[in-house]
């Protein structure tokens, strides 16, 4: 890796989200220069936007890219995330950033069984891993010389704003008072990160000038049961769980996170109950 550099600036495109909103806090609160563009100035679906950017990026800026229609459920939706990316490269043509950061998600490669690392190949099954992946497509296809793509297992903590099913409904069903409800037997595997980790990892890659692709991901891939279980017993252990319908067809989806540890070695990721109980002690 380079020797770690404070950045100049960072822009912060689509601010608003649980990632973008978690990032420019952090920024602020260690003391670097951040920017936070939000949808409602600069609505990437207007392409006259690409001028407003041209006007509003340095060539020393260093830039963190989170815009899209997420989750993605129909055409529709993959076609706005497309029209967002092209906008933005659009104003690439007339400024040239330091570093550019696409955070895209693990969904690029499919809902299937599997141990899954950045060489991995790319088979979306979804409109959304379609979507993410199409982004993907159009931000190497730009002019952007110093590309990172940050491929995001899904991101549980406090300040979500989709509540997808997992940590973060599970423990919006507990504040509710409400039963954790969980498909089937819960037995579908998936990895989970907490919302800190990836704010870290997108400032490691800010200060180290990352390029090229890392799967932002815990490491460990927990049951949906199990996960409920956790949420469960930390936040409100009389809680009832309630299996609900069927899950489906069983997917154990499991990643790497080697390619971290290489690129940062002191980095330390939250397990899953650590990362519950922070986020506990926070809200209390």
């Amino acid at each position: 890796m380079n020797i770690q550099m404070v950045p100049e600036r960072v822009v912060v495109v689509g601010c608003n989200g649980f990632i973008g909103s978690a990032l420019v806090n952090q920024l602020t609160r260690i003391g670097i220069n951040c920017l936070g563009l939000p949808k409602e100035e600069f609505d990437l679906l207007d392409n006259s936007t690409s001028d407003k950017l041209n006007n509003t990026l340095n060539a020393g800026d260093q830039v963190v890219f989170t815009s899209a229609i997420a989750p993605s459920r129909g055409v529709s939706d993959v076609i706005k995330s497309i029209t967002m990316a092209e906008t933005f490269c659009k104003s690439m043509e007339k400024v040239q950033v330091k570093q550019v950061i696409l955070i895209s998600s693990d969904s690029v490669y499919g809902d299937r069984s599997g141990v899954f690392t950045e060489e991995s190949s790319c088979y979306p099954n979804s409109f959304h891993g379609l979507a993410q992946l199409s982004r993907e497509i159009v931000f190497e296809s730009s002019n952007v010389k110093k590309l990172a793509i940050l491929r995001v297992c899904a991101v549980y903590g406090p300040g979500d704003t989709h509540n997808g099913y997992g940590p973060n409904r599970f423990v919006n069903q507990i504040k509710n008072s409400e039963a954790v409800k969980v498909f089937g037997d819960g037995l579908n595997l998936r990895d989970h990160i907490f919302i800190d980790d990836v704010v870290n990892l997108i400032i490691e890659s800010l200060k180290n000038n990352l390029v090229g692709k890392l799967n932002v991901v815990s490491g460990r891939s927990y049951s949906f049961l199990e996960v409920a279980n956790l949420c469960k017993d930390i936040f409100s252990p009389e809680t009832e769980i309630d299996n609900l319908g069927s899950e489906g067809e069983i997917i154990e989806k499991h990643f790497r996170n080697d390619k971290i540890y290489e690129l940062f070695p002191d980095f330390a990721l939250h397990e899953l109950e650590e990362g519950l109980n922070s986020w506990k002690n926070r809200v209390l």
